[in-house]
């Protein structure tokens, strides 16, 4: 996998943890131990046993916890910490094609900010949901950012290119929004 579909793949990845902090993680250690990707640098205990039991146990607590709608908010708090460092982590370690430095330096700079936004909005969301509907919703949120995170983990490993392209596509609205990539008239 190039350079620049790893980088892809990181920000998915990233963007999951902000759902999930400890999922895209499972899911990178795991198909690093079944051959599916490489991990990068120093990132190889991801696909350890003792790390996968950690990483699996963590991904039911959370995956549990959020279901309650008090439980899920001492979360929220937590992640607001938790989830960036894992959407940095999760993304150095897919970076195989550079060095140990300038994966650390990406994540940094690209995995941090999409596991904190992402992580934001769902915050947000939820907080909106419990108000609204006395947290009747919230699992049925939990469940649907569950699939998501896990889908989402699921195609920036086996399909990186899919990744990009969602990328650029949401770049290319962005721009357009904001004005910047505006057709000039003749």
């Amino acid at each position: 996998m190039g350079l620049v579909l790893q980088i892809a793949a990181g920000i998915g990845l990233a963007s999951c943890a902000g759902l999930r902090a400890f999922l895209p993680l499972f899911v990178v250690g795991a198909a690093a131990r079944s051959g599916l990707i490489q991990l990068g640098g120093r990132f190889g205990w991801l696909e350890s046993t003792p790390a996968l039991v950690l990483l699996g146990t963590a991904v039911v607590v959370e995956t549990l916890g959020d279901k309650y709608p008090v439980v899920d908010h001492l979360l929220d708090g937590i992640g607001l910490f938790v989830k960036p460092l894992a959407g940095a982590l999760v993304m150095a370690s897919t970076l195989s094609e550079t060095s140990s430095l300038a994966a650390v330096v990406l994540a940094i700079m690209l995995g941090m900010p999409a596991a904190a936004g992402v992580h934001l909005v769902k915050a947000k969301t939820r907080l909106v949901s419990t108000a609204t509907t006395l947290g009747f919703a919230n699992p049925v949120q939990s469940v649907v950012e569950d699939a998501v995170s896990f889908v989402g983990s699921l195609l920036c490993v086996l399909v990186p290119a899919i990744v990009l392209g969602l990328i650029l596509l949401i770049l290319v609205v962005i721009l357009r929004r904001s004005g910047v990539a505006e057709p000039k008239a003749p």
